[in-house]
């Protein structure tokens, strides 16, 4: 070991301003990296790259805990299940950029996000910046939310194709909303802690939920460099996934009213939707074009 690291520190002398440059477009190839990654989620939420305004996803999970038996009416949800709600926000590489542990289990996803928006360290959300929520919130500043009434889970797009705007709109949105679902799958995938109630106390408890965070987002960093780190992200996304995919169909019933919708947001959803509805019949035609001159070309 010494040897290979004296020989490491010999090579790196001798050739340094080499390993300089090559460390400079090493970091230039992830930064670009990270930009195709973000534009491949823009370009599922829009059709087109224009949305650069949209920071990722936020959503609610539960996470089982322990709590005295006097305090276990407060963190029952509405499963029954004693748990704390924990709200989260992630970017478009699944790395968590805000993650609020600690709620009871029976507080509303309104009360929680509430405290968000107000607290110290709080979820901040520039303006004209926005993250992708689920139908329980309401559409308004620094949340875009999909239409009511339209359908929107993937499993109601099987083997059918968007025929107005408003579809068009829920089954990207659905499409690239998606990752904080996943996010949190991996999360608890990785780390049993969070699969079932602990011993420690709920203090201790929500630490632990904050450091499994952290270390997922160091691992979703470092796994480019690390081939095991990265098989085994490839293997629990696949289970994730399929475990996503058998999962029932679950309405919010409850409705997120710290934000509130306003007119000139319904308006900017309105507009985004069709713009992207009028880029894809452009894409279909295009499509449909390209099919008939191969076939014409067909001996």
């Amino acid at each position: 070991m010494d040897l290979c690291r004296k020989r490491a520190r010999d090579e790196y002398e001798e050739d340094g301003e080499e390993r300089e440059a090559e460390g400079e477009e090493t970091e230039a190839e992830k930064e670009e990296d990270s930009l195709d990654q973000m534009k491949a989620f823009l370009v599922a939420v829009t059709g087109f790259i224009a949305a650069i305004n949209c920071l990722g996803a936020t959503d609610g999970t539960h996470v089982s805990v322990t709590i005295r038996a006097a305090e276990r009416p407060r963190y029952r949800n509405r499963k029954g299940d004693i748990t704390t709600n924990v709200l989260g926000a992630c970017s478009p590489d699944m790395r968590f950029i805000y993650v609020l542990p600690g709620w009871e289990g029976s507080a509303s996803d309104s009360r929680v996000l509430r405290d968000a928006l107000s607290r110290n360290h709080r979820l901040v959300i520039p303006n004209d910046k926005y993250y992708l929520v689920d139908a329980g919130y309401a559409n308004g500043p620094g949340f875009l939310a999909p239409y009511r009434g339209t359908r929107y889970h993937l499993k109601e797009w099987s083997g059918n194709c968007p025929q107005n705007y408003k579809e068009l709109f829920n089954l990207r949105h659905s499409k690239a909303r998606n990752v904080i679902e996943r996010a949190f799958g991996v999360l608890k995938k990785r780390w049993s802690i969070l699969r079932i109630a602990s011993f420690f106390d709920i203090r201790t408890q929500v630490r632990i939920i904050n450091a499994c965070c952290v270390l997922h987002n160091f691992i979703r960093i470092e796994k480019h460099n690390d081939p095991l780190l990265e098989a085994e992200e490839f293997h629990i996304l696949d289970l994730v996934d399929r475990e996503l995919a058998m999962r029932p169909i679950e309405i919010n019933e409850e409705e997120v009213r710290t934000v509130e919708a306003t007119n000139e947001w319904t308006a900017f959803r309105d507009r985004l939707a069709m713009d992207m509805f009028v880029d894809y019949r452009r894409y279909r035609v295009q499509q449909v074009h390209q099919e008939q001159r191969e076939v014409a070309n067909v001996p």
